[in-house]
């Protein structure tokens, strides 16, 4: 279907952008991995696991506002295959009412025949 619809002549919704915005996976824990023996952890340690911690939250932050705007995207995509779709169904009805009541009618007679203009309900 062209992206102007021939009874309106009003455009017909355009696709949103695609949006490819770089996704960066957070590492998994290896729990089956063996624990060393270490002394009681220092504060430096301490510090360096909350830095570590604060730096994949950080990630999963930006990833979910990633999901989040392909979501949208995809919400935007299928409104406008909906709206074409109900477009698209109208026109199909109304050309079935064209063939079915006019063209009979014009066949028989010798005058060429306009349809009226589409209007929508």
């Amino acid at each position: 279907m062209a992206n102007i619809n021939p009874g309106t002549m009003r455009p017909s919704p355009v696709r949103p952008p695609r949006v490819n915005l770089p996704v960066e996976k957070v590492g998994l824990v290896n729990v089956g991995a063996p624990i060393k023996a270490q002394a009681q952890p220092t504060i430096q340690d301490a510090l360096n696991a909350i830095q570590d911690l604060s730096k994949k939250i950080t990630q999963l932050s930006k990833n979910q506002q990633i999901l989040e705007t392909k979501l949208d995207n995809i919400q935007k995509s299928l409104a406008a295959v909906d709206t074409n779709v109900m477009t698209g169904a109208q026109y199909l009805g109304y050309n079935i009412r064209y063939v079915i009541a006019i063209l009979p009618a014009a066949e028989k007679s010798d005058t060429a025949y306009a349809p009226p203009p589409l209007t929508w309900a």
